[in-house]
């Protein structure tokens, strides 16, 4: 939820535990702010594409949502995750393919923007349903192998939804994340003297998980 959101449960001292807030100037009690360590996203995805497509011609789409800045005017989080991934695309053939969100739907719309002989040859996407969803329209249109796509989409999250279909994603450790976050909880809860630490270096590290095999 935005920072914002969270005003009547600061009004009332109630203790909160954030993960992925963009806005990292709250103080208690808000507790902490859980913020995965992400340096590993330009390397590890330099590395898939050194590993897939050794060609300097190689045309790339970045498919994220169109920049946001929090209301403080800091650079989000967001914003610091697709300029580590626009630096590892670098010296490719890359564009970057705004839309209004990350839902599923929006898939079309970003595959309706080329002719067929003008389509990236990969789609690294800020989501795992935009990634799904790019998925299933390049099975759909594939003139030969259909398991081209595994080298064709990456998503983010590496949710049960990029599990289950087989897509190289970024993992952010969700689950882990979200146990942190309550053990920090209860941890304050019981204890009442929990520092306030933004960023987790080195705790949660985000990478790429390669399912292209």
């Amino acid at each position: 939820a935005p920072t914002h959101a969270l005003t009547p449960l600061i009004d009332r001292g109630l203790p909160v535990a954030l993960i992925h807030a963009d806005d990292a100037e709250y103080q208690p009690p808000i507790i902490t702010n859980i913020v995965p360590e992400e340096s590993q996203v330009e390397t590890s995805l330099k590395s898939w594409l050194d590993k897939y497509f050794h060609e300097a011609d190689t045309k790339v789409a970045m498919v994220a949502m169109a920049d946001e800045q929090d209301v403080a005017g800091h650079m989000s989080i967001r914003n610091q995750r697709k300029k580590r991934i626009w630096s590892a695309l670098s010296g490719r053939n890359c564009e970057c393919v705004e839309v209004p969100d990350y839902g599923f739907c929006n898939a079309l719309t970003v595959w309706q923007r080329y002719s067929e002989n003008s389509r990236p040859d990969l789609f690294v996407c800020l989501s795992d349903e935009l990634a799904v969803g790019l998925k299933q329209l390049i099975i759909a249109t594939a003139v030969k192998n259909t398991m081209d796509w595994q080298r064709r989409v990456i998503g983010f999250d590496n949710s049960e939804l990029a599990r289950s279909e087989g897509i190289s994603s970024f993992d952010q450790h969700l689950e882990e994340t979200g146990r942190l976050a309550v053990s920090r909880l209860d941890e304050y809860c019981r204890q009442r003297h929990v520092a306030y630490p933004n960023y987790m270096p080195h705790e949660i590290v985000v990478k790429l998980v390669d399912r292209c095999g």
